[in-house]
């Protein structure tokens, strides 16, 4: 086991087809309804903004097409990285490892 193959074994973790699907999983009745979606969009609610400390799916769509409209549909709120400067997007993997940053502050 490599230094980051260890997060796998304490992280919820599930593989379904696709993203649609994994959002009807998040509503479905056998999750219990217990989490918010949400995706990361440049007009969404400033992760700061947000509580960050329940139960959440993310969804990251790649630098040059996002997200479907579908799975932006079947998401419950937005968030937004806060950028300043000239800067006006993030490689997708980057934002995802901010909003992950903000989650894990937020959860102290």
């Amino acid at each position: 086991m490599g230094t980051a193959d260890g997060t796998a074994y304490f992280t919820h973790l599930i593989l379904l087809k696709d993203v649609y699907t994994l959002t009807d999983y998040y509503d479905s009745a056998a999750y219990g309804r217990q989490s918010e979606t949400y995706i990361l969009r440049s007009d969404g609610t400033r992760m700061y903004d947000l509580n960050l400390k329940g139960a959440i799916g993310l969804v990251i769509g790649n630098e040059g097409e996002g997200v479907s409209r579908l799975v932006k549909e079947k998401c419950d709120m937005t968030a937004a990285i806060p950028m300043k400067g000239d800067i006006d997007s993030l490689n997708a993997s980057v934002a995802a490892g901010v909003l992950a940053y903000e989650i894990v502050r937020q959860r102290g």
